[in-house]
C-alpha cells in the first residue's frame, strides 16, 4: 500500500502521522511525507526539520519515509501529488476543536483539509485529535463503498484488534419498534428476526466478511438521520469511524456523498474514508 502522509510541522499533522503510524505498522507501507513551501524559494532549515520530525515518527512504527518538498499552492500541490504518485491513501490532520474562539464547540475543520477531501480521487484518513486505538466503528448499508471499507479494515491486520462495532442506520423504525428509544443492540436483532429486512442483512454481511479475517465484530442498528445516527454513536467513546465515500441513496452522482462529508467536519473521532 501507498501512503502519502502531509506535514506543515505543526501539532495536528504531527498527531495525525503518530495515529497513521500506529494504524498501518501492521502492512508496513510504502509511505511518503509531503511538506509544501508556497514560496519558489530555497528550502529553510524549518521546512527540512518538519518532515526530519515526521520521518522520526514512523520510525518508532518501523516504518522508514520517503520525504518531500513541493512548492506552489498547498491544495494544488497535494492534489497532484496523490494523482501523480498513485498512491493508496492521503493522511491529513485536523486542528480539532477551535482554540482561538472562545465559546465554539464545533469542530472545526480547515478549508485547505475541507479542499482536499472534496476533490481527492483516493482514500484519506481525517485524524482528529487522535487517540489510542480501542474501538472502532465501521458503518455499512449494504453499498459496495461501504463492504470496500469492511474488507480495507479486515486486510489491516491490526493485533491486538480492537472491538469492533458494525453500524446502520434505517431512515425510519417500524410500528412495532417504535417504543424503542435506544439504540437496537445485537442481541435485539436477534430477537426481531428480519425485521426490518435488508438492514439487518447487510449488518451480518459485513460482520460475515470480517469473520473472514479472524476478526470478530458486533453489530448495532440505529434509526433517523444516517450522518446524525453516526455522529451520536460516535460519542460512545470510538477511536475510528470508517465508511465508503458513498452510500445511504441518492449519493451516487457526488464525488464525496453528502452524509460521510458531513461526518467528517462534525466528528470528534477521526474518520477514515474508503474509496473503491
Amino acid at each position: 500500500m501507498k501512503i502519502l502522509m502531509c506535514t506543515n510541522g505543526q501539532k495536528h499533522a504531527e498527531m495525525a502521522i503518530r495515529f497513521a503510524g500506529s494504524l498501518f505498522k501492521f502492512i508496513q507501507p510504502e509511505a511518503t511525507v509531503l511538506s509544501v513551501i508556497r514560496k519558489p524559494v530555497e528550502p529553510s532549515e524549518l521546512d527540512k526539520e518538519c518532515l526530519r520530525r515526521a520521518s522520526k515518527i514512523l520510525s518508532d512504527f518501523g516504518i522508514a519515509p520517503k520525504t518531500l518538498l513541493r512548492e506552489g499552492d498547498i491544495i494544488d500541490e497535494i492534489l497532484k501529488e496523490s494523482k501523480e504518485g498513485k498512491y493508496d491513501l492521503l493522511v491529513i490532520g485536523s486542528r480539532g476543536y477551535s482554540d482561538i474562539l472562545a465559546g465554539v464547540t464545533e469542530v472545526i475543520l480547515g478549508e485547505t483539509a475541507q479542499e482536499i477531501i472534496a476533490s481527492i480521487k483516493t482514500s484519506f484518513l481525517v485524524a482528529k485529535e487522535p487517540m489510542s486505538l480501542n474501538k472502532i466503528m465501521i458503518c455499512t448499508d449494504g453499498s459496495p463503498s461501504a463492504e470496500n471499507a469492511i474488507h480495507f479494515w479486515g486486510k489491516l491486520k491490526v493485533l491486538p484488534q480492537p472491538k469492533i462495532n458494525i453500524v446502520n442506520v434505517i431512515p425510519e423504525i417500524y410500528t412495532r419498534f417504535k417504543d424503542f428509544l435506544e439504540p437496537v443492540s445485537e442481541n435485539q436483532l436477534a430477537m426481531f428476526g428480519t425485521l426490518p429486512g435488508k438492514r439487518t442483512e447487510y449488518l451480518y454481511r459485513a460482520k460475515e466478511i470480517l469473520a473472514r479475517y479472524d476478526i470478530v465484530a458486533k453489530v448495532k442498528l440505529r434509526e433517523g438521520h444516517a450522518a446524525e445516527e453516526i455522529l451520536k454513536e460516535a460519542e460512545y467513546d470510538y477511536d475510528l469511524i470508517i465508511m465508503g465515500h458513498r452510500g445511504w441513496k441518492n449519493e451516487k452522482k457526488s464525488t464525496l456523498g453528502r452524509q460521510a462529508r458531513r461526518v467528517i467536519l462534525q466528528s470528534k473521532t477521526p474518520v477514515l474514508v474508503i474509496k473503491s
